[in-house]
């Protein structure tokens, strides 16, 4: 990730990542992390890239992901990457929400004991969360800055302007980012969801 890219993860931004509050599994404060891709967004092209980014740089053997309906146990979570930091992981989790994926990050020790029982507990678990709710949001302008396409790429896969109103029903989690993205990048944007 580059210095530019690295931007996306200032403190605002790692706090609406992270979980609120912490699952046991999930709570930040150990030395690596695994990253499970508990469920897909329709962004198979943007999910792709950096799955095979995080394949290329962590000691995963890549998984086949290339047909979006392979799952090898419907309830259990695709483990896409091991031993990240957490910069790494809140990177990741950060591309792969832009993308309407929902994805936790664990301590690898705790996926490295755990069953796929406890892993599917703990896929249910994030699934009711709030988090994952689907909301709808009303992008109403995205300049045609270098700030408004960066924003557009990231959050809706297109790099270009929009100057008419569009909404789109993405999960709260990324609608959140969305919101706070939207106001520093100039871009205008209005959610029926409560952003707290």
């Amino acid at each position: 990730m580059t210095g530019e890219e690295r931007d996306w993860l200032d403190p605002e931004t790692r706090a609406i990542l992270q979980p609120t509050p912490p699952l046991e599994a999930t709570a930040v404060g150990t030395e690596s992390y695994a990253l499970l891709l508990i469920q897909r967004g329709g962004d198979h092209g943007r999910i792709e890239q950096t799955l095979d980014r995080l394949a290329e740089s962590n000691e995963l053997e890549a998984a086949d992901t290339s047909d979006p309906d392979h799952v090898e146990d419907a309830h259990a979570p695709q483990i896409v990457a091991r031993h990240l930091s957490l910069d790494e992981a809140l990177e990741a989790q950060f591309d792969l929400a832009s993308c309407d994926c929902v994805t936790a990050f664990v301590a690898d020790e705790v996926v490295e004991s755990a069953d796929v029982e406890y892993l599917s507990r703990l896929c249910e678990a994030v699934l009711t969360s709030p988090e994952f709710a689907p909301v709808e949001l009303k992008v109403l302008e995205i300049p045609d800055t270098a700030a408004g396409r960066r924003f557009g790429w990231q959050f809706l896969g297109m790099a270009m302007a929009l100057a008419s109103p569009t909404t789109v029903r993405v999960l709260r989690k990324k609608a959140r980012l969305m919101s706070y993205w939207a106001a520093k990048c100039g871009v205008r944007v209005e959610g029926l969801f409560d952003t707290g």
